[in-house]
């Protein structure tokens, strides 16, 4: 009679079980899915971004058969998006109820913030359900917890135009960059920061080597200051005739030094003899000098006092008419003062130019761009090398693969090179545009000298 009993009670146990176990079979599995995250970027003037949008995309799975397989999404009343602001245990996050929809936006986020992302329902089982965690920052890809993604687009920064993407970007090449090393994005940036320089550089060489800075002229000239090659022709024709004209300054200096080797037209002559006094021609220079020659001299110096603070060339005409004053009396000993002190002044006030207009950093920039480039590339196909040899350490043999990738490692390194070159012809080229015009302007200043002193 036991025995039966035990018999029966172990049925009933089993029947109890087994009914149990059917129930939990019969009974609907689901789960929730991100599957993707949308973006919209809101940015200011300057292209800057300062807050984002951001669109959660999910789909419900259903398990048949023991496959999941997409559900309407009707099939929960309601949905919950919880999102929190560097907070991955969603411990201060905040909660949408957005209905019977497989999306919902957050507004007005801020830019380079990371947010975690998580959406939960109830079931029609009364079970509740929740989908993985995905997180976002603004500019960098999506990441799942249980979904792997490839790397996509960069940080928002490398859209910036300080950014060595930038260039990249411009030319349809921005996941050139992307792919690169981390030495390769350190040469895309400094060589793009080398370009920027050169820009500012070249400003200042616009700015201080002006025909306009360095001669008096009558009317300005957008033309020649931005980019004339005919200089002696923009000189002629805008040359300020107050300075440079029959009656300006120049000329009337040329006209002093005509009339003191004037004298040696009709010299004394000793007493009772054809020869040269030259103690008589002497004296008779220095006195006219001391009478006429050094006022002339006093007034052109006066007049040139209103171009000494704009013009270099004002200030070395008044270094020489300054010494002209001191030692126009010495008898065919002046001409040797005066050159000294022209030519000092000149180079004194050629090496300001030069500092002024940053013109040797243009060099210096242009000649380092190309080895900062070669060093980007250098690094990149090392790596390339090294993604080889583990393709072959891993067992790859596959030998058009271990090619497209080599290929592809060194195209990509290639382009530091590219930009490195690019940059550096570029500002080469403006360097020897303006050190090609400091040189015309040094002779300019030989040439006005000369045609003046011939006869000092």
């Amino acid at each position: 009679m036991m025995k039966n009993k035990r018999i029966l009670g172990s049925l009933v146990v089993f029947l109890g079980l087994l009914l149990l176990s059917t129930a939990l079979w019969a009974q609907e599995q689901y789960r929730i899915e991100i599957k993707n995250i949308d973006r919209v970027i809101y940015k200011n003037f300057l292209g800057i971004p300062k807050e984002v949008d951001y669109t959660v995309h999910w789909d419900v799975l259903k398990l048949q058969d023991g496959e999941w397989l997409p559900a309407p999404v009707t099939t929960f009343r309601e949905y919950e998006l919880l999102y929190s602001e560097e907070d991955s245990t969603f411990g201060r996050s905040q909660t949408i109820r957005v209905g019977a929809v497989d999306s919902c936006t957050v507004e007005k986020l801020a830019v380079g913030k990371k947010y975690f992302f998580r959406v939960q329902a109830v079931g029609p089982d009364n079970k509740r359900y929740v989908s993985q965690t995905a997180w976002m920052v603004s500019g960098k890809p999506v990441k799942y917890a249980e979904v792997s993604q490839e790397e996509g687009e960069g940080s928002w920064t490398w859209y910036f135009p300080l950014s060595g993407r930038f260039p990249l970007t411009i030319l349809g090449y921005g996941e050139v960059f992307d792919k690169s090393t981390t030495l390769g994005k350190m040469a895309f940036h400094v060589i793009w920061w080398f370009f920027l320089f050169g820009l500012l550089f070249w400003f200042y060489c616009i700015r201080y080597l002006s025909l306009d800075k360095i001669f008096p002229m009558e009317k300005l000239s957008l033309k020649s200051t931005i980019a004339p090659f005919n200089y002696e022709k923009e000189f002629r024709s805008r040359a300020d005739q107050r300075f440079f004209g029959p009656d300006g300054i120049i000329q009337r200096w040329k006209k002093v030094i005509e009339e003191t080797a004037s004298k040696l037209d009709n010299p004394p002559k000793q007493e009772g003899d054809s020869s040269l006094d030259i103690d008589r021609l002497r004296i008779s220079v220095a006195t006219w000098w001391r009478d006429v020659g050094r006022k002339k001299i006093q007034e052109l110096q006066k007049e040139n006092e209103a171009y000494i603070d704009k013009y270099p060339t004002a200030r070395i005409i008044q270094a020489g008419l300054a010494n002209h004053e001191i030692n126009g009396f010495k008898f065919l000993a002046a001409s040797e003062e005066v050159d000294r002190a022209i030519e000092n002044r000149a180079l004194m006030e050629m090496e300001h130019l030069k500092g002024k207009s940053k013109l040797e950093w243009l060099w210096n920039l242009g000649a380092t761009a190309p080895l900062i480039g070669l060093f980007g590339t250098v690094t990149g196909i090392s790596v390339a090398f090294r993604r080889l040899a583990l393709q072959s350490e891993q067992g790859i043999i596959d030998t058009s693969a271990k090619i497209t990738e080599l290929a592809g490692g060194i195209n990509e390194a290639l382009w530091t090179t590219i930009l490195g070159l690019s940059v550096g012809i570029f500002l080469a080229i403006l360097y020897y545009v303006y050190k090609n015009k400091l040189d015309w302007i040094y002779g300019k200043w030989e040439e006005i000298y000369v045609d003046v002193s011939e006869k000092l």
